[in-house]
């Protein structure tokens, strides 16, 4: 494994932990920072189980980066850019909050896409 193969991994693994850490944000504080959430999803159930899509997702996503077992990464990746940039916009417009959260989550997507796509090229040009 090259240098800059080695830091695009690892760049792109830190934003599968930084989407794992907010879905166990999503599960302790949510409700107090935002508490029109659980009406917004149609219950408190509905609402955690975003936490936890997020928490299982970054796990899946962290494997696949760190190649244990194979997963689009950059697909599911980028969806979960488009997911976190949609909650931050309904927050906004709906409700006038910013959610500095759901901006980390489309950062975290983003920076897994791309970082994942350049450390699999570096890997197959070596």
């Amino acid at each position: 494994m090259s240098k800059e193969e080695a830091l695009y991994q690892s760049l792109a693994s830190s934003g599968a932990v930084l989407l794992t850490f907010n879905g166990i944000y999503h599960l302790f504080v949510a409700e107090t920072l935002f508490p029109f959430g659980p009406a917004f999803f149609q219950g408190r159930f509905n609402f955690y189980a975003i936490g936890v899509v997020a928490i299982v997702a970054g796990i899946l996503l962290l494997g696949a980066i760190l190649r244990f077992y194979v997963f689009p990464v950059v697909a599911a990746s980028l969806v979960t850019a488009v997911s976190g940039v949609a909650v931050m916009i309904v927050c906004q417009a709906l409700y006038d909050r910013f959610n500095v959260f759901a901006l980390s989550v489309a950062f975290s997507g983003i920076l897994m896409a791309y970082c994942y796509r350049r450390a699999v090229q570096r890997g197959s040009s070596s």
